[in-house]
């Protein structure tokens, strides 16, 4: 089946086949080193993913990007892209989806917990000031929210979903 005539109506009937094969012309066409860039492990496992999540009506959306990002390197080769073009192409066409569905299926973006660890550590800072002057002050927030991210991180590059 073509992409035009791919939609969100027969997506769900098509998607995994479709997505196999480009991927299969991704790899015959291009280096390791090249794939790597790409992460087609981490896109195998999110092929497979989309594909068992349930309920389908949800990540329609995200199958088909899924496959407009898969079919743009089979068009354009992967070695034209430098890595401010293809992180743009990761986050228009990949992270949306992930970031929307498929974070209870284990999937995170690296250095989540950095981000986290910025926003929280100035109030632990105004806790302990204020707190730490009387009794002895543990960083309740940011201490547990750190060792969640990083956990998590740890479980999500062990099964290639950690983009």
């Amino acid at each position: 089946m073509e992409l035009k005539y791919l939609s969100k109506s027969n997506i769900d009937d098509h998607f995994k086949t479709m997505a196999m094969s480009l991927v299969d012309v991704i790899e015959k066409n291009n280096a390791m080193s090249e794939l790597k860039r790409i992460k087609i492990e981490n896109l195998k496992q999110l092929i497979v993913d989309l594909e068992d999540y349930r309920p389908k009506s949800h990540v329609k959306e995200g199958k088909v990007n899924l496959i407009k990002y898969l079919s743009h390197f089979v068009e354009i080769p992967i070695e034209e892209h430098d890595e401010i073009e293809l992180a743009q192409l990761e986050s228009e066409y990949i992270l949306s989806s992930i970031n929307n569905h498929m974070h209870k299926k284990g999937y995170t973006a690296k250095l989540v917990w950095l981000w986290g660890l910025l926003f929280l550590l100035p109030v632990d800072i105004i806790l302990w000031i204020f707190i730490g002057e009387y009794y002895f002050y543990i960083p309740i927030i940011s201490l547990p929210f750190v060792i969640k991210q990083i956990r998590s991180e740890i479980k999500a590059k062990r099964s290639n979903r950690l983009w």
